[in-house]
């Protein structure tokens, strides 16, 4: 499952990538949630305007549907795709979640407790925010984290 946008003009701001990979972030995770299903494995795809496209991604321990865990997650991977390639105009970003699983199997007997404790809240955050867009229509409600830094 993915989410991806190809922009009308190349992005080169660090801090609007991020803003649209959260955006990405979000749109994946909810599907995954709709789905009944966790990821893996986090892949981040970015096409700079000269149409070379690059791929990161990373194995997440245990597989989660969680937003704010997959936005922090293609977040990082986008950071370190900027510092190699600091001034890059970019075309296309997406995130995608692979190695899907149902959600709710058997619980991993070694994970540790604080971990899945810290992630009951914001499990409730995105199960409310998935009702209010189902309810009321996509476009109706925007996560924070969507919005830039010392925008007003």
């Amino acid at each position: 499952m993915s989410a991806e946008e190809t922009f009308s003009v190349d992005l080169r701001d660090a801090a609007s990538l991020r803003t649209e990979l959260t955006q990405l972030a979000d749109r994946a995770s909810a599907r995954l949630r709709a789905g009944g299903m966790v990821a893996g494995t986090v892949t981040v795809k970015i096409r700079r305007g000269d149409f070379k496209t690059f791929t990161r991604q990373r194995r997440i321990e245990p597989p989660s549907q969680d937003t704010a865990t997959l936005s922090r997650i293609a977040l990082a991977l986008l950071s370190d795709w900027l510092r190699a390639q600091p001034d890059a105009a970019v075309r296309l970003l997406g995130v995608g979640c692979s190695d899907l699983r149902a959600a709710g199997g058997q619980a991993d007997l070694f994970a540790p407790t604080a971990a899945t404790a810290a992630t009951a809240p914001t499990a409730r955050l995105d199960a409310a925010v998935d009702d209010i867009r189902r309810r009321f229509g996509a476009g109706v409600l925007m996560r924070a984290s969507r919005l830039q830094r010392g925008s007003s």
